[in-house]
Formats: C-alpha cells, structure tokens, sequence
C-alpha cells in the first residue's frame, strides 16, 4: 500500500489540536513541505516539532525527523505524514 492510498478516519468529535489561525496556516503548508521554500521550510519545521509535542510525542520519547512527506520518529518504530498533521486531530502509524 502507497502512503497516498492511506486514508485516515479520526473519532467521530474528535476535537483540534489547533490553537489559532497561526496553527491552521502552519498545517495547512504541510501537504507541500517539500515545494515550500527553505526559510518557510525551516520555519515550518520548528512549528511541527512544537505541535507535534502537544498532538502526537513519540509514545517512547524518541524525536521526530522529516521523512519522506511527513516525520518518522528516530526510534524508527512511528510515522506520521503531513496529511495528518494538516489534518490536526493527531494520531500515527506504527511502522
């Protein structure tokens, strides 16, 4: 399965884990990290590691690093792609 075929289903009620518009513009340039340019990447990249403390830490404390199109936790064992962050209801993969 390719992770574009991947579909993600939170809770119903599930509530944000955006605080402000901030959060909301932060995400939403997530699905095109990769075309971003560097300084909005790099300032992209510290919010994610802000928000991903608050939505989703690795549940063995590991950091996160970008991957691919999204971040992979450096214990190697969690994923979480940039749809799900743009998304803002957290959650992961266990890979």
């Amino acid at each position: 399965m390719l992770q574009r075929d991947l579909k993600s289903f939170p809770p119903p009620g599930t509530k944000s884990f955006f605080r402000n518009k901030r959060d909301e513009e932060f995400a939403s340039r997530q699905r095109n990290f990769d075309k971003l340019p560097k300084p909005e990447q790099q300032e992209n990249e510290v919010w994610v590691q802000d928000y991903m403390k608050r939505s989703g830490p690795c549940p063995q404390n590991f950091k996160w690093e970008r991957r691919g199109k999204g971040l992979h936790c450096t214990g190697g064992n969690h994923y979480v792609t940039d749809d799900l962050i743009a998304e803002g209801k957290g959650g992961m993969m266990f890979v």
